[in-house]
């Protein structure tokens, strides 16, 4: 590995390019489960939490879905089918840590600046 060719030496190049806060996983996280992830992260992120708040609860929400929630959605069928289990409505298929656990968040923790008027605040 030549040197700066780590998740370290990705996270520096992201700061010294002008980057204030980076989410990275530590470890490959299925697609779909990290669709599901991204999709509460944003959700909370638009609705005003800091960035690291948002990322915990979009993990607690991907260990906590039930089967018959994921069920309701596009995108929760395709996780399901990609699991080939038979789950229960009341089971967590996605509980285990490799489809949550590997995200971390590192600068900027603030909520996101809302933009007024064509200028950042």
């Amino acid at each position: 590995m030549a040197s700066g060719d780590t998740v370290g030496g990705l996270r520096r190049a992201f700061v010294v390019s002008g980057s204030k806060t980076q989410v990275m996983s530590l470890w490959s996280v299925p697609a779909r489960a990290t669709c599901y992830l991204m999709e509460r992260f944003f959700h909370h992120l638009n609705a005003g939490l800091g960035r690291a708040e948002a990322l915990s609860r979009a993990q607690f929400e991907v260990r906590t879905v039930t089967a018959g929630t994921l069920r309701q959605s596009d995108l929760g069928r395709e996780i399901l089918q990609e699991l080939t289990w038979d789950y229960e409505d009341e089971d967590c298929p996605l509980s285990d840590p490799n489809y949550w656990g590997a995200w971390v968040l590192q600068g900027d923790i603030s909520p996101l600046a809302v933009e007024l008027y064509g200028d950042m605040v």
